[in-house]
């Protein structure tokens, strides 16, 4: 099995790995390459990572499974008549709070915007609605004051294009 050094930490990894699994760090696969289940993993390894672009597509399939986790959990809860889902449902949300703070800001970024546009979601109603628009507007093509695009490449990033 051929081994590598990964960026992050040093260590070495199989080349076929898609991240390390000392740090977490994602190799140099192209995003589009990433499973969902990858994109998962990458979401909890990254939970306090306030810096750097996340893509819209990566953010919008996170949120989907979250919404998706709560929602069958509470439905489980529902037809069983189980308040412990409930509960699970609960405690979901409040372990999910920081982690999609950081990947809501990193998507801020993305597009060019402070994290501190997250905070319009505090505005009673009208707030909401810029915001979640905003998270769903594409992202700036190539660098911006917040690093690199994430949808090019890490490799071709470095030989400029």
């Amino acid at each position: 099995m051929n081994m590598t050094l990964c960026k992050e930490c040093g260590k070495e990894i199989a080349d076929s790995a898609s991240s390390c699994p000392h740090c977490g760090a994602a190799r140099n696969v192209p995003r589009a390459s990433l499973t969902t289940w990858e994109l998962y993993k990458e979401f909890w390894a990254k939970w306090i990572v306030f810096e750097g672009r996340v893509r819209r597509r990566d953010y919008l399939l996170v949120n989907l499974i979250n919404w998706g986790v709560m929602l069958a959990a509470m439905c489980i809860g529902v037809l069983a008549n189980e308040p412990s889902f409930t509960l699970f449902t609960s405690f979901y949300m409040i372990i999910i709070i920081i982690p999609t703070l950081s990947m809501s800001v990193r998507r801020l970024h993305d597009i060019g915007r402070s994290g501190l546009w997250y905070l319009a979601m505090l505005i009673p109603v009208l707030g909401i609605i810029p915001c979640i628009a905003l998270l769903c507007f594409a992202g700036q093509s190539g660098w911006n004051r917040y690093g690199p695009d994430p949808k090019v490449p890490e490799y071709l990033q470095r030989l400029g294009g």
